[in-house]
């Protein structure tokens, strides 16, 4: 009998690996699905080689909140497929691309700051994300299971607005994603109708140490990530889909 509180344990576990493009960060992640649907995911994060923490096993967040920071412990669950390493006044941060599906008709990508305290711990969240709404701690996309939304990190050209002359023209590395648009519009804000609009790229371009969002990029053959399966992982099945 499975208690719910108490996550089955598959004999044999197939854990992805990623690694941060500096090399100092690697991320060892895995999920366990339920016999009732239900996925519970864990972590372990390495620092030079050396185990900083693993992260609890829990279930997928009812809401992963915009303005949150997770420590002592607690996390956005999910499956990390990016660390992208970034330096801004001197300090390193790293960005995380993740995936989970979050219930039986959606799943969500996020984009996610991870920094570490004075302890070395680490610390999910930051006020680095700027878009139309204002600042956020992260940026949460949440779609139809049956859906593929693409969120990447790729080189991209895009010319800017708004900026000083000296960042107008931006030839360099960006997470690009898919636009999201309801299946019809007596389905707003059902995030089970949610779909990619096609063909239609906005992106998040690193300057002065912020996250900002930019609408409506002409994508270069955006390349495909590797990305989770949409369907929640058996225990049998591998993490991460082939390439």
């Amino acid at each position: 009998k499975n208690d719910s509180a108490v996550p089955l344990i598959p004999d044999s576990l197939n854990i992805g690996k990623v690694t941060s493009d500096d090399g100092h960060v690697t991320i060892y992640c895995w999920n366990i699905q339920q016999n009732n649907g239900d996925n519970y995911y864990s972590a372990i994060i390495t620092r030079d080689n050396s185990i900083v923490t693993p992260l609890p096993t829990q279930k997928s967040f009812v809401s992963v909140l915009h303005d949150r920071i997770f420590k002592s412990g607690e996390w956005p669950s999910g499956l990390f497929y990016k660390i992208i390493s970034k330096k801004n006044k001197g300090q390193t941060t790293y960005t995380l691309l993740s995936w989970d599906r979050f219930n039986s008709t959606t799943a969500r990508k996020s984009i996610e700051w991870l920094s570490f305290d004075s302890n070395g711990q680490p610390v999910f969240g930051a006020p680095v994300f700027k878009s139309k709404d204002g600042i956020s701690h992260r940026i949460v996309y949440e779609y139809s299971a049956q859906a593929s939304f693409t969120m990447n990190y790729s080189r991209q050209k895009v010319t800017l607005s708004g900026v000083r002359r000296s960042q107008r023209n931006v030839d360099d590395n960006m997470i690009v994603v898919d636009r999201l648009i309801s299946l019809n519009e007596n389905l707003q804000g059902q995030n089970w109708a949610m779909v990619p609009a096609g063909n239609v790229y906005d992106a998040f371009i690193f300057l002065d140490g912020f996250w900002v969002y930019t609408e409506n990029i002409i994508a270069r053959n955006p390349a495909q990530e590797k990305k989770p399966q949409t369907k929640p992982n058996r225990p049998q099945q591998g993490l991460f889909p082939s390439k």
